[in-house]
C-alpha cells in the first residue's frame, strides 16, 4: 500500500514526484539521496546544491564554515517538512565540501510520525 497523500505533504517539486508510490520511510530517504546524488555526486563540485534544495522546497538551516581557517570544510544541512497535526513528515539532507567547493558527503534521511 502507497503511502496516502505523501506527495501532496511536500512542495509539488520534480525532487519529490513519485514520493506517495514509496512505502517505507527508509526506501523514501533513499529515493530522495538517488536523485539528489544523480545531480551532486561526492568527489564532485558542490556549487549550487543549496540552490537547488531550495528550489526543490528545502529550508537550508546551516550553511557554514567550521572556522575562518583556510581550508576548512563547508557544512550545510537542509530540511523540508509536510503533514500537520500528528502526521508529520521530515526530509533532512546534510553535506560536506571541502574547502574547494568539492562534495566529500551526502546523506539524506526521511521520517514521519507514524499517521494513524
Amino acid at each position: 500500500m502507497a503511502a496516502t497523500g505523501v506527495a501532496d505533504r511536500f512542495p509539488n517539486t520534480p525532487l519529490f514526484a513519485g514520493l506517495d508510490k514509496i512505502e517505507q520511510a527508509e526506501d523514501r530517504g533513499q529515493f530522495l539521496q538517488q536523485r539528489i546524488e544523480a545531480r551532486y555526486t561526492p568527489g564532485q563540485s558542490s556549487s549550487g546544491l543549496r540552490e537547488y534544495l531550495e528550489a526543490q522546497g528545502f529550508k537550508v538551516t546551516r550553511y557554514s564554515k567550521t572556522s575562518t581557517a583556510p581550508g576548512a570544510p563547508i557544512y550545510g544541512r537542509a530540511e523540508a517538512t509536510g503533514g500537520s497535526g500528528s502526521c508529520k513528515h521530515v526530509a533532512n539532507v546534510r553535506w560536506r565540501a571541502d574547502a574547494a567547493g568539492v562534495l566529500r558527503e551526502l546523506k539524506v534521511s526521511y521520517g514521519d510520525s507514524g499517521c494513524l
